[in-house]
């Protein structure tokens, strides 16, 4: 969760709030155009995100960003393809004062001209990852991959040595990617470092490059008052085990005989290589985050938080006052 204020949560959760999105686009000519409530057309903005595949955790993933707005302009189409689109969302706080959180950086793929607006959608920097990977042999640590990964696309690394250590042991592994291992872009690699240390990668607020964990504990709960639907699951998901399927063997983690899930994962390039000690140690490590990140699948309507980051863990409150599950967002 982005760090706000605790002024801020009370208010995100009242039944009335004042609020505001603001922002710049900067054209590919330099020119920089505000917009406010003025230029936006109400109720056009509209943010998409995951962390999941389909309905499923999944570790090694690179999920791309949208955002979608109609602009009121009369400038042409054309002179949006490839602006750069930053977004921020104002909360108005008890005793009048504004509490700003950035909603992201974000670049400019389609428009489209209707009679009075622009429809706009623009991904975020996870984008500039699609580039073609052009073979060049990388060799380190996760932190030191993730540079070269960054760097080669043009993006900047969002953490330091120690947070992508702190993440899974499996980030102290020395180990190497390059044209072998069958990657076409550049963020099929990024995706491959995000397996190893059990995350996924995405682009944070100020459109960095980082690898985000799944939570295990909860940053917020939603009583019935919170939210306008619920639907949640009379199962509870809970991961027994873990195998790592390679071409050479196959190396698991956990206890496949309980009554649990296993996650396998059939594709891994950096457990391809190195000896198998060290390739059931990486199964270990990241059965140690499996297990604790037990669930209850749920779907929810609600009033939006623009707080809330991809990777965090909600708990829905019942009438009881239970807490039945820990969802992922």
């Amino acid at each position: 969760m982005y760090p706000v204020s605790e002024a801020y949560k009370t208010a995100i959760r009242a039944r009335t709030r004042t609020d505001r999105v603001t922002g710049t686009l900067t054209l590919t000519d330099g020119t920089v155009l505000p917009l406010t409530a003025a230029e936006l057309m109400s109720g056009s903005l509209t943010l998409d995100n995951q962390c999941v595949t389909g309905e499923e955790l999944a570790f090694g993933c690179a999920y791309l960003g949208q955002a979608a707005l109609n602009l009121r302009t009369d400038l042409s189409r054309h002179a949006f393809y490839g602006a750069k689109l930053v977004l921020h969302y104002g909360l108005q706080l008890p005793g009048g004062r504004w509490e700003t959180v950035p909603l992201g950086v974000y670049t400019v793929a389609e428009a489209e001209r209707r009679a009075l607006y622009v429809s706009i959608k623009a991904y975020d920097n996870i984008l500039a990852l699609q580039q073609k990977y052009d073979g060049t042999t990388m060799q380190g640590t996760a932190y030191a991959l993730l540079g070269q990964i960054a760097a080669a696309c043009g993006l900047t690394l969002g953490q330091t040595e120690a947070e992508i250590g702190a993440l899974n042991p499996n980030a102290a592994l020395v180990c190497q990617l390059s044209g072998a291992d069958g990657l076409s872009t550049w963020r099929e690699c990024a995706a491959a470092v995000a397996q190893l240390v059990g995350g996924f990668a995405a682009a944070d607020r100020a459109g960095r490059l980082v690898i985000r964990p799944f939570a295990a504990a909860a940053c917020a709960a939603l009583g019935p008052g919170d939210r306008s639907e619920a639907g949640i699951s009379d199962l509870r998901c809970h991961y027994a085990a873990l195998s790592i399927e390679t071409a050479d063997g196959r190396y698991a983690a956990g206890n496949e005989q309980d009554s649990g899930l296993t996650m396998t994962i059939t594709e891994m390039p950096l457990a391809e290589k190195g000896l198998p000690e060290i390739r059931a140690q990486i199964a270990e490590h990241l059965f140690a985050i499996l297990q604790k990140l037990d669930y209850t699948p749920a779907t929810v309507t609600m009033p939006g938080d623009p707080a809330f980051e991809p990777g965090d863990r909600i708990a829905l409150q019942t009438l009881s006052g239970a807490t039945p599950t820990g969802e992922e967002r």
